[in-house]
């Protein structure tokens, strides 16, 4: 059930992401010139073309951040640390096996903040969670 859920969270996850629906939106467009439907290639294309221009220009992310960065302060006052948790995903476990030491991918600053919660509160369970987010990863270790 972990790994179908895990293969299910890729798919569904790559399949929201706004590069992929432009490239649906391209391929339907194409599709459409095919079929030789003017009309429906204009009108996909025409709100591609709204939707890039929106991403573009619009602060969309900033947008969306604002209520969770509102809600969460970025350093709370802490004043009893039980447990530090490090979400993985910083590491880039490919290029670490092939140069036999640790790499770190864009997501690699988050360990930072973790190592200096240790150093502040040197009671605490220090966890890091991690392990390789790919579908190839996962079908190397099936197959």
């Amino acid at each position: 059930m972990d790994v179908a859920f895990f293969i299910a969270s890729k798919l569904i996850g790559a399949l929201l992401r706004p590069d992929t629906l432009i490239i649906i939106a391209l391929g339907l467009i194409v599709l459409a010139l095919l079929a030789q439907r003017r009309r429906l290639a204009l009108w996909i294309s025409s709100a591609t073309l709204a939707a890039l221009f929106a991403l573009a220009i619009l602060p969309l992310g900033n947008l969306l951040l604002q209520p969770i960065e509102r809600t969460y302060p970025s350093q709370p006052p802490l004043e009893q640390v039980d447990g530090i948790i490090v979400l993985g995903g910083g590491e880039d476990a490919r290029a670490g096996a092939y140069w036999s030491q640790m790499q770190f991918n864009e997501g690699g600053d988050r360990l930072a903040p973790g190592l200096a919660l240790a150093r502040w509160f040197p009671d605490a369970k220090l966890l890091f969670a991690g392990g390789s987010g790919a579908l190839w990863d996962l079908w190397r270790s099936i197959v």
